[in-house]
């Protein structure tokens, strides 16, 4: 006699013995856990969604802060996080922007070039450098329209240059010494002078013009005199760090450096008419 088929229970039987011992157990556990609901998978997957992105925000957070290089592995987070910044900077903020992003590709070139000086990655990094300091350009046109708008005199006006000796131009190659030669600096003065006083003549007209036609009450009067304290010194504040940008970028004595000055001279003439004398700021 096969005892394992004489003793095995048909399919009836082990479901009415199912039945009834589920019974008794929901009666004697009433409280027992059940069966989760399936909506349980999308609060895990929201759940790791969440934690997946703080740990990518913790990551491009780090590798923003330790301006990391070319070749390190958080490097695209880095840049991710500088094109978000780039979106919610405006004005000349934004320029000011540009600028630490142009040192910030300067200091990868001068580190993949002590590497590597034949990796590919120094093009493209070359052609990024050039264009954030182009971008950055915009801010002394933009600074000079809030001037005017604002009818205040301007704090900063171009002078005559003193080029430092031994910071960038020693550098150069032959072509840039050709370009830098048709700087004369007698010349830089003289239309520094003359802008000088088309500024003045120019705020001067339109101060008179405006009394004259239209008499401030007291609320115009007290929100001039509040924008000729504020705005200068906010203008002053943003001109001087532009120039001390400005004046990092030109003096690393880098190759990367060298090469885009002598390709767009007119940065070195902007930098020369803009940042010298300005307030609070330090001239060697």
């Amino acid at each position: 006699m096969n005892l394992k088929k004489f003793y095995k229970p048909n399919r009836e039987l082990k479901a009415r013995n199912k039945a009834i011992f589920l019974s008794a157990f929901k009666s004697k556990f009433p409280t027992a856990r059940q069966k989760a609901p399936t909506f349980r998978y999308f609060i895990r997957g929201v759940g790791f969604s969440a934690g997946l992105i703080l740990l990518l925000i913790a990551g491009a957070t780090y590798a923003d802060q330790k301006n990391v290089g070319a070749d390190n592995i958080l490097y695209p987070l880095k840049r991710s996080t500088e094109a978000v910044k780039s979106i919610f900077t405006s004005g000349s903020q934004k320029a000011e922007f540009h600028l630490e992003l142009a040192q910030r590709r300067l200091d990868e070139i001068k580190e993949i070039r002590s590497k590597n000086p034949e990796n590919p990655k120094i093009t493209s990094l070359s052609k990024e450098l050039e264009s954030e300091v182009e971008n950055s350009i915009g801010t002394i046109e933009f600074n000079k329209n809030i001037v005017k708008k604002e009818n205040i005199p301007p704090p900063f006006l171009p002078v005559a240059p003193s080029q430092k000796p031994g910071a960038f131009s020693h550098r150069a190659s032959s072509t840039k010494e050709s370009q830098t030669q048709n700087l004369n600096l007698k010349e830089i003065e003289e239309v520094g002078k003359k802008v000088s006083e088309e500024y003045q003549n120019e705020f001067k007209d339109e101060e008179v013009e405006s009394q004259t036609n239209h008499p401030p009450n007291e609320g115009e009067q007290n929100k001039t005199e509040n924008a000729t304290l504020s705005t200068p010194e906010i203008l002053n504040q943003h001109q001087t760090e532009i120039c001390e940008s400005w004046k990092k970028i030109i003096e690393e004595q880098d190759e990367a450096a060298v090469e885009l000055m002598v390709k767009t001279p007119e940065i070195i003439v902007k930098f020369q008419e803009n940042c010298r004398n300005l307030p609070n700021q330090k001239n060697d």
